[in-house]
């Protein structure tokens, strides 16, 4: 800062000392502003959310992918993925049917799917577009419109990128300091907490879009889009009979307030017009269900 000193500066030394308090009064303003930031993030919902959704939209998609694929890496070895080949195949029918329904500008993921032995019914997706599906909610669905529903109800988290934004929200101030000091080291510092991103559960607005990202899909894949209303009417069914297994409410803690969303996706239904293009699944949607319950079988004798 010696050019602060040159007479020519009008003042020298006198302009240096005005230019380093004015420096520090700048840097505790920073250091104000900041923490202002961040109490407002930890305090204001509305405030965090603002931050949260600014902080994700900063992160590329492709970081989804990597904690995808890391977080996926971590619980392979623990999964017991059937690789029967007519429980993978025709899974796999309904769901490429619903990948392609994505819209292009949806599209930045690497979609895949797992069918796993468990008789939980539950499915999750991973951020970066890897779905598993358990074989407990195979046998739950009915027929291949309501398994089409749940895909397409998980590639909605997926495309919505609610997980990572479930991440960086936890974060909390982590995440905001991210803003200042850049986001290189978002992905490997998220994959580290593989455990709590592959059981996060999501709020009621983000499972609420969810459910209306998923009805596009399933419409735009020509199923019939009242399959997940009839499988969530069901669901309601065991909330207020409160007969649940153990399985089922595993899904009911997960996915709450059924009977709301099935009215919801009704209402969706009733003011869309009747699609006149609806596929059937192309193949015997009994037999996936008796093939994955003798499989279910073998694995777990008392289910």
């Amino acid at each position: 800062m010696k050019i602060f000193d040159d007479p020519n500066f009008g003042g020298g030394g006198r302009f240096k000392a005005r230019y380093c308090v004015h420096f520090a009064y700048t840097r505790q303003a920073l250091k104000l502003g900041l923490l202002a930031a961040l109490l407002g993030f930890i305090f204001v919902p509305a405030f965090r959310n603002t931050v949260t959704g600014s902080t994700v939209a900063l992160i590329p998609t492709q970081d989804d992918v990597y904690v995808g694929e890391e977080v996926y890496g971590l619980m392979r070895p623990g999964l017991n993925r059937i690789s029967d080949p007519l429980v993978v195949n025709d899974v796999r029918q309904i769901f490429g049917r619903l990948t392609d329904a994505v819209p292009a500008p949806e599209h930045h993921f690497n979609f895949q799917i797992d069918v796993v032995l468990d008789p939980a019914v539950n499915a999750f997706a991973l951020p970066g577009g890897h779905v598993v599906v358990n074989s407990g909610l195979i046998l739950e669905t009915q027929n291949a419109d309501e398994l089409a529903g749940v895909l397409g109800h998980e590639l909605g988290h997926v495309t919505r990128r609610h997980a990572m934004r479930n991440y960086v929200a936890e974060a909390g101030v982590w995440a905001l300091m991210q803003q200042f000091v850049g986001h290189s080291h978002v992905a490997r510092i998220a994959a580290r907490y593989s455990r709590q991103l592959a059981g996060m559960k999501f709020s009621r607005d983000d499972e609420s879009e969810a459910d209306q990202m998923g009805w596009q899909y399933v419409r735009r894949a020509h199923f019939a889009t009242a399959g997940l209303e009839h499988f969530f009417a069901r669901l309601a069914d065991h909330e207020r009979n409160e007969q649940e297994s153990a399985d089922v409410e595993y899904l009911l803690r997960s996915h709450p307030l059924s009977q709301e969303r099935a009215m919801t996706l009704h209402a969706l239904s009733a003011e869309a017009a009747a699609d006149p293009h609806i596929q059937s699944a192309g193949f015997d949607y009994a037999e996936l269900r008796t093939r994955v319950r003798e499989l279910q079988l073998q694995r777990f004798p008392k289910k």
